[in-house]
């Protein structure tokens, strides 16, 4: 008999953030256990807990992963849909992410999955080096809201 898959399903919050000089500001995982991600340059954000509305989620993880304020610039987030396997199971991701603004805040972080935080120009955004999708939601925020 065939071993049957695990389904394991995420909401996930991302904040693409920009300054008032346009400006994004990205995290580098720090997630030793997946190599594909580790390291990689990536939007601030995180599962959104049990009872939490996806905002509170978002302001939470802006602030856990890069020890900034922010304002969420629209209600209608940037949906995407995504499922991987990995070990077995099949996880399936929804991301929210949200154009925000930089309201206040030195960088830094208090997340262990978190090793850097930087502003980047986008021309300074070396893609290859950011989990998959990022350019595509920083694109689509740029043009909706810049």
């Amino acid at each position: 008999m065939k071993k049957a898959k695990r389904q394991i399903k995420y909401l996930v919050v991302l904040g693409i953030v920009f300054d008032k000089n346009k400006r994004i500001l990205l995290t580098k995982r720090h997630d030793p256990k997946h190599p594909l991600w580790h390291n990689k340059w990536q939007s601030p954000g995180g599962t959104v807990e049990f009872g939490e509305k996806a905002e509170q989620a978002l302001i939470r993880e802006v602030k856990e992963e890069t020890g900034v304020k922010i304002k969420i610039l629209t209600n209608r987030p940037i949906i995407e849909n995504n499922i991987w396997k990995i070990d077995n199971k099949e996880i399936q991701v929804t991301i929210l992410a949200y154009p925000v603004l930089y309201l206040s805040g030195n960088l830094q972080t208090t997340d262990n999955e978190t090793s850097e935080v930087k502003w980047f120009s986008y021309q300074e955004i070396d893609f290859s080096k950011c989990l998959p999708k990022t350019k595509a939601t920083i694109d689509q925020a740029r043009k909706l809201y810049l």
